[in-house]
């Protein structure tokens, strides 16, 4: 690439423009793109700042958006309006900066009946400007379309003519009324009461989670399915908290968390039970869901069944209620202050107050117990030492007095750190477990299948009892009979440590068999068993045998290369998911249209959809057909392959990243619709190339809306070195008619390599502009020597 620098084609001006890479050719141009009109001698620009308090960079954004701005009356009405109000300069610059169109309004017209609307509700004074200045959005509404109507539904929900809470909801959420449409609006509502939250139930999501109803109708849909699919049943009072939490969370961070309760031994069931009683346990962090499991098994010794049954106590404070509460009756005990024992679950459920009177019944140690309680409750002369201790040296807290004091100065205290985070951890990783650092197991992995310490170690913590190396001994054989190399055993086990202790006759064999009567013989088979052991541990009957006819029903052919991809890129809808799932989701896919070679498609390309709940698949799909999709449009297994490769958050960032260059609603829509997998492409690839052919190129907007493809090309190896040799073509005038570049595009390669070779006199010159290692030339042998 160096050499083609410096040959002589590029000598010309034209070219130096011109370098090999894209990315800072392109950055550059963006860059030196047209300027905006200067602001800096704006006087709206000069008005906000010395008027209004706004520091130069605020002004300068509202400035940007109102050049043509010539007279102040309607802003220094507007100004002198809010101040008449009550409102301070920072309130008047807050709501400008929030909804800079109100600075505009006229004041009697539209300004002052708002205000009247909000001070009925009861904003008055400083709670006005207060209110505003955050939600100024709400006076650039209409008040007969939008805000009368709103605030009508949202206290018919409410329930109550308390304006406490109808403030309390628009001051979580003003979005519903100042972006979203009643319409919207009065349809969540209409569809959480057919749900069955109605009443109390329907106003306490309203007041916990306005956004909720602000979502796509279809978005909600999928939500309270979510919830459904979980057990919870319409008339439970624990719905609208499973809603809450389900809307809370990412699906990832919900499965992050999931998964931390099973990694301590919750099963499925245990789990979902937890989640039906305390779905807020879900929103609380991980750290402290996992020193709080760790206390309560680790050290309060409880079953975890107790956990499943009251998995409220996993959302109590550690360091402020439990380990406190754990302290207090660990003293009662050792000093057999009681003859019945006290139940721990029966303490942590006392009120504060009722806790204090249970202490203060212990009238000779009360005073031990209250310090190890809560020592800010106690004003003893220790406390007054400690509060003397604080003001010489702030960084001493009241806790660390408590560790000297004498209650802590036995052993059993000592164990107890106030701040509960090392401690807990500590419990956490020196709990005891039985050693398997002797194991037969690991010893055996370690020196017979060249495991890891690390892997034997975690396998063998499975399987702590065994003794006997005959079952491990005999599958270790048999795969190493059938050709499998140690790394690739070593990974199948891994990846389904319980095929270590399967009948290889019963369970093995027969499955073997059946993977190479797909075609799997020799390496391949070692190599696809290593990388999908699971399957060795599903049932042949029940689920390989019907799932591969299902997946061979649906590709439409028998050859098992396809079958063998598939499973190679999801074996997840057999190992984890269930048969019956499987088919639903076909059967919804065909009932949207999508048949045949589109479902074939599908499948080979995005098996992972195969696997996905019922509600989330057709909240995909729909997503899909509201983006003007038809059933029979070849475009639809695209659309749907990409909307389910990207996040939301990352496709609404291309779309507004095509917006940005001036591409309208309707453009995006058929650039989209045209091209799905564009949108699969990185951002920067999008943007240069859409720099390079509106800047560079001068190719009309409307080109790229209707060839949307064009942007998929690569520009470093397709396209700048086909505008180049066009450019050459063009410069020393080869050709009588001009040809299109977007028609030099679209070649293959061999065609435009004919097309090149057409210019005799300068087929050299062209092909080193288009690709020099084409061309062996003695330059090019010169460099491969440097």
């Amino acid at each position: 690439m160096q050499i083609l620098k410096s040959s002589s084609i590029f000598s010309t001006s034209h070219f130096l423009n011109f370098p090999l890479k894209p990315r800072s050719f392109i950055l550059l141009l963006y860059c030196s793109s047209s300027s905006s009109t200067s602001v800096s001698n704006s006087p709206l620009l000069n008005y906000l700042v010395k008027n209004l308090d706004f520091t130069e960079t605020q002004a300068l954004s509202i400035a940007n958006r109102y050049l043509n701005v010539k007279s102040f009356e309607k802003p220094q009405a507007v100004a002198n309006f809010f101040r008449n109000l009550g409102f301070s300069n920072a309130e008047i610059a807050a709501s400008v900066r929030n909804a800079p169109q109100i600075l505009f309004a006229d004041v009697e017209t539209k300004l002052r009946p708002k205000i009247k609307f909000f001070q009925d509700l009861g904003f008055v004074g400083p709670h006005l400007g207060k209110f505003l200045s955050r939600n100024s959005a709400l006076l650039a509404c209409s008040l007969d379309k939008k805000l009368i109507p709103s605030f009508q539904i949202v206290k018919k929900v409410l329930g109550n003519n308390d304006n406490k809470d109808l403030i309390k909801v628009f001051n979580r959420s003003n979005g519903f009324i100042a972006r979203d449409c009643i319409l919207k609006l009065s349809r969540n509502v209409g569809y959480l009461e057919s749900c069955g939250i109605v009443g109390s139930q329907l106003s306490k999501l309203l007041k916990r989670q306005p956004r909720i109803f602000r979502m796509r109708e279809s978005a909600l849909r999928d939500l309270v399915s979510r919830v459904l699919d979980m057990g919870f049943s319409t008339d439970s009072r624990m719905l609208v908290y499973a809603i809450h939490t389900m809307n809370c969370l990412s699906e990832q961070t919900f499965k992050k968390k999931w998964e931390l309760l099973q990694s301590f031994g919750f099963s499925e069931n245990e789990r979902v039970d937890m989640f039906r009683k305390a779905p807020g346990l879900l929103r609380t962090s991980e750290e402290k869901m996992k020193l709080g499991i760790a206390f309560f098994t680790n050290v309060a010794k409880f079953d975890k069944n107790v956990l499943v049954s009251r998995p409220r106590l996993l959302m109590n404070s550690l360091e402020d209620r439990v380990i406190p509460r754990y302290r207090v009756l660990q003293i009662i005990k050792s000093k057999k202050l009681l003859k019945k024992e006290l139940s721990f679950l029966n303490i942590l459920d006392y009120t504060e107050n009722e806790f204090l009177k249970f202490i203060s019944r212990f009238t000779d140690n009360v005073e031990e117990l209250l310090i190890a309680y809560k020592a800010h409750l106690l004003h003893t002369s220790e406390e007054e030492e400690e509060k003397t201790c604080c003001a010489q040296n702030s960084s001493k807290s009241t806790m660390q007095v408590l560790k000297s004091s004498s209650v802590f100065s036995t052993p059993h205290f000592l164990h107890f750190p106030s701040k509960p985070k090392s401690f807990i951890f500590l419990l956490y990783y020196s709990s005891s477990s039985t050693s398997v650092s002797n194991s037969p197991l690991l010893n055996y992995l370690v020196k017979n299948l060249d495991f890891t310490e690390t892997q034997a170690l975690l396998i063998a913590k499975r399987y702590p009892n065994v003794k006997s190396l005959e079952r491990p001994q005999s599958v270790a054989n048999f795969f190493q009979n059938l050709g499998f190399s140690n790394p690739q055993i070593a990974a199948s086990v891994r990846h389904a440590p319980q095929i270590l202790f399967a009948d290889v006759e019963t369970k093995l064999r027969p499955k073997i068999k059946f993977f190479q009567d797909l075609g799997l013989v020799g390496p391949h088979l070692g190599k696809f068993l290593s990388r999908n052991s699971a399957l060795l541990a599903c049932s042949l009957d029940k689920k390989l045998n019907p799932s591969i006819q299902i997946v061979k029903k649906v590709l439409g052919n028998n050859d098992n290369k396809d079958v063998i991809r598939v499973f190679n890129r999801c074996n997840g809808f057999i190992v984890r998911d269930s048969i019956l799932k499987f088919s639903r989701n076909i059967e919804y896919l065909e009932s949207c249209g999508i048949v045949g070679s589109q479902l074939s498609r599908l499948l080979k390309r995005q098996p992972r959809i195969f696997r996905m709940r019922e509600s989330e698949l057709r909240d995909l799909v729909l997503r899909v057909l509201d983006m003007g999709f038809s059933t029979d449009s070849r475009m639809l297994v695209h659309a749907i392959h990409t909307m389910n490769c990207l996040s939301k958050q990352t496709f609404k960032k291309k779309w507004e990243l095509l917006k940005s260059f001036g591409f309208s609603e309707n453009d995006c829509l058929d650039i989209f619709r045209k091209t799905p997998a564009l949108f699969r492409t990185s951002e920067k690839k999008m943007k240069l190339g859409i720099e390079f052919f509106t800047n560079v190129a001068k190719v009309d907007k409307n080109v790229l809306v209707s060839r949307p493809y064009l942007l998929m090309n690569s520009l470093e190896d397709r396209v700048i070195p086909r505008y180049r040799v066009l450019q050459i073509i063009k410069l020393k005038k080869l050709l009588t008619k001009e040809p299109s570049f977007l028609y030099i595009l679209d070649y293959t390669e061999n065609e435009f390599l004919q097309f090149i070779s057409r210019f005799t006199d300068h087929g050299e010159e062209l092909l080193i502009a288009y690709k020099a290692h084409l061309l062996h030339t003695s330059s090019e042998e010169e460099e491969k020597e440097t």
